[in-house]
């Protein structure tokens, strides 16, 4: 049964995700059907594909794609740099995944706003159980 996704930037935008097999298509949100409810998580588009978190019922899953990882697992280091950041997962020592991204521009515009509702990697490291930002 595929999940509805929110996009973590754009309001107008889902992801129709299936878990089982990483199948993916974005949607307008007002392409939704009325029985359709969305699922707890949100995703961005990354190069690697869509990038997203959504909770089974069981802790939340990170996905790249058809790539799943179980956060509880891993540690998630965000190395931040002037003109790219780097996502990486961790497991026993071992770097699983490393996803390169330019920073968001919009950081501090606005005075409610703040680092993790302007990057979703940002969001997505105060989220896992190990995260760590430098």
């Amino acid at each position: 049964m595929p999940l509805y996704l929110p996009h973590h930037d754009v309001y107008a935008r889902l992801l129709c995700y299936d878990p089982d097999t990483g199948a993916h298509q974005e949607i307008a949100r007002a392409a939704l059907g009325a029985d359709a409810q969305l699922a707890w998580g949100f995703y961005v588009n990354h190069e690697a594909g869509p990038v997203g978190v959504y909770d089974p019922g069981d802790g939340p899953v990170f996905f790249v794609g058809a790539q799943r990882y179980r956060l509880s697992d891993y540690e998630l280091r965000l190395e931040r740099r002037a003109s790219e950041n780097c996502l990486r997962l961790v497991r026993d020592g071992t770097e699983c995944l490393c996803l390169r991204y330019r920073p968001p521009l919009q950081v501090g515009t606005h005075p409610w706003d703040d680092e993790a509702m302007a990057d979703f990697y940002v969001w997505l490291v105060q989220l896992a159980p190990r995260g760590v930002v430098t």
